[in-house]
């Protein structure tokens, strides 16, 4: 007899950044989505000032996601990675 065993409360996965540490303005992240939702994904300085908002439409299951970083200074980048479920951080250096 086979049981089928679920659990309702899985989270999305937000893997690393990569390249780490960021060089030519652009980097990867992965995410496995447990649904089809939009994401909000911000960016900020150490000094908490915005550097870059928006929306990326993540499809359910694995996405890797291409961002861009404008800002022109070197330093750590810190990410919240948005969903109506929660909210994931990361930070990277850019150099």
């Amino acid at each position: 007899k086979v049981i089928y065993i679920t659990n309702e409360d899985v989270n999305s996965i937000v893997g690393e950044f990569y390249p780490s540490p960021i060089v030519n303005n652009e980097t990867y992240i992965n995410v496995t989505s447990t649904e089809k939702m939009n994401w909000k994904i911000s960016s900020y300085d150490v000094n908490g000032r915005i550097l870059s908002n928006e929306i990326k439409i993540l499809e359910k299951g694995f996405n890797k996601l291409n961002i861009n970083i404008f800002n022109n200074k070197s330093g750590i980048i810190i990410f919240r990675l948005e969903n109506e479920k929660g909210a994931h951080y990361r930070k990277i250096v850019k150099q």
